[in-house]
């Protein structure tokens, strides 16, 4: 009897492991999903959805200092050092839903991704981008710095300050320590899609700052770049 009792035992264990199992739905991420509002959802898909993004960049500045360039000292001065070297993982449709909803007031970026809210704030530029913040620094694209013409600057910055100019500020016409300087400001710093190789006022504004030690406040730079983006 024992026997019987433990071959019926091991035969329901046997049946029990064999038994089908209750099929579940497969969890699957849609960033139609991410958006409630249909209106909204149905704004993101047409104009949002397939918007082409910059690839991000990053330097390694021991190449620079191998070289014997000077822009390390600079961006250690300014405090970008660690935020031109950022590298990582990206996620091309969290961004775009990033800045779908970003906003920004009173100086503070606000956005919200699958339901988690971001708050671009000081303790924000502090921690992850490590950006210095204090009161010495200057937002400098809003409030201009004092005796800078784009003119001079550009003129300065040229391999050859006699060359005629044209309507055009081109990055090709710098010395190469500002050339690169132009590169890291419109492809990491502050980049943008188009017009890589003319430089702007704010381009030339920043490289001026930098080469005269004036410490910038570049969470507003960065803000500033992510609305026009927007």
């Amino acid at each position: 009897m024992a026997e019987a009792s433990r071959r019926k035992i091991s035969i329901r264990r046997r049946t029990a492991s064999r038994a089908p199992q209750p099929l579940t739905a497969p969890r699957t991420a849609s960033i139609e999903g991410w958006i409630s509002d249909e209106y909204r959802r149905f704004e993101f898909i047409t104009l949002w959805k397939d918007k082409p993004l910059i690839t991000p960049k990053f330097i390694k500045s021991q190449w620079f200092v191998n070289r014997r360039f000077t822009i390390p000292a600079f961006l250690v001065e300014q405090g970008v050092k660690f935020f031109t070297e950022m590298q990582g993982t990206y996620y091309p449709d969290l961004v775009r839903a990033f800045y779908f909803n970003y906003k920004f007031r009173d100086g503070v970026g606000f956005t919200k991704v699958k339901g988690v809210d971001i708050i671009l704030d000081d303790d924000i530029w502090e921690n992850v981008a490590q950006f210095p913040i204090h009161d010495g620094t200057s937002p400098i694209l809003t409030t201009g710095i004092e005796g800078f013409n784009r003119i001079f600057a550009y003129r300065s910055f040229m391999r050859r300050p006699d060359q005629e100019i044209g309507r055009q500020l081109l990055a090709g016409s710098l010395k190469v320590d500002k050339r690169l300087l132009h590169y890291l400001i419109v492809w990491i710093l502050c980049p943008r899609g188009t017009n890589h190789a003319q430089c702007s006022e704010a381009d030339l504004m920043i490289i001026y700052a930098m080469l005269n030690h004036i410490p910038i406040h570049w969470p507003s730079i960065i803000l500033d770049t992510m609305l026009k983006a927007k």
